[in-house]
C-alpha cells in the first residue's frame, strides 16, 4: 500500500513543489488549497450542522493519511479577527477538536509551518529577503544535535530541588522544583522538536 500525505497550503509554489516530491518518494499526495479568507466565509456563515458535515470529510482524509503538512502564508494575517467568538468557538469544539486534537495529533506524523511572506516580513520590520534568511536559519539548525545538547540541562534540573529566581533587584522568588523535567524530541512530528518544558510548583 502506498504512504499517503494530507497537504493542506494557503501558497501554490511550494504547494506544487510537495506534491511534486511526495510523488518522487512513491506516496500518495492528496492536498487542498486554503486560505484564511476562505475559512472566514466558512466559519461566519456556516452553522452547527454544517459545521459537522465539513468536519466529517476532513476527519475521513486525516485518518487515511500517514502524513500531515500545512503551510500557511497569508497575506492578511488578521483575516478572522472579525470573526464573531462564539461562531470561533464552535468551529474550534468541532472541527480543531474532532481532526486535529483526536485525529491529526495522535495518528499522523505532523508538520504544521508558517511560510515567510511579505507580510511576514513587515510585521517584523525587515526586508523580504533578510525575514527569509533569518526564518530558515532558525528552521533548519540541526535539531537532533540541539536536542543532546538539552540532555545535561535535563539532568541539573532533575536534580535541582530548590531554585531562586530574581524577579525584581529587590525581590528573589523561592521555587520547590518537586517535578522532573521533561524533554519533547517529537519523534512524530516531521521537523520540530522542543526544548525542555519544566514544570514548576
Amino acid at each position: 500500500m502506498n504512504f499517503k500525505n494530507l497537504i493542506k497550503f494557503s501558497l501554490g509554489g511550494f504547494l506544487g513543489v510537495l506534491i511534486k516530491e511526495t510523488i518522487k518518494l512513491g506516496a500518495v499526495p492528496f492536498y487542498f488549497y486554503n486560505d484564511a479568507s476562505f475559512e472566514k466565509s466558512l466559519i461566519d456563515g456556516a452553522d452547527k450542522q454544517q459545521i459537522e458535515a465539513y468536519t466529517a470529510i476532513h476527519r475521513h482524509l486525516m485518518e487515511d493519511a500517514d502524513c500531515y503538512v500545512a503551510g500557511r502564508g497569508d497575506e492578511d494575517v488578521f483575516a478572522l479577527s472579525d470573526v464573531k467568538a462564539e461562531s470561533m468557538d464552535m468551529f474550534g469544539k468541532i472541527f480543531q477538536e474532532q481532526v486535529h486534537m483526536r485525529t491529526r495529533l495522535p495518528k499522523t506524523r505532523w508538520c504544521v509551518m508558517r511560510w515567510p511572506n511579505t507580510s511576514m516580513a513587515a510585521m517584523s520590520r525587515m526586508s523580504l529577503k533578510q525575514f527569509e534568511d533569518f526564518y530558515f536559519e532558525a528552521c533548519l539548525l540541526d535539531y537532533r544535535k540541539m536536542g543532546k545538547a538539552m540532555l545535561p540541562l535535563k539532568k541539573l534540573m532533575d536534580k535541582t530541588e530548590n531554585m531562586q529566581y530574581l524577579h525584581k533587584p529587590a525581590e528573589i522568588l523561592h521555587i520547590n522544583w518537586s517535578v522532573q523535567a521533561k524533554l519533547f524530541p517529537h519523534r512524530r512530528n516531521l521537523c520540530i522538536r522542543r526544548c525542555i518544558q519544566p514544570i514548576l510548583i
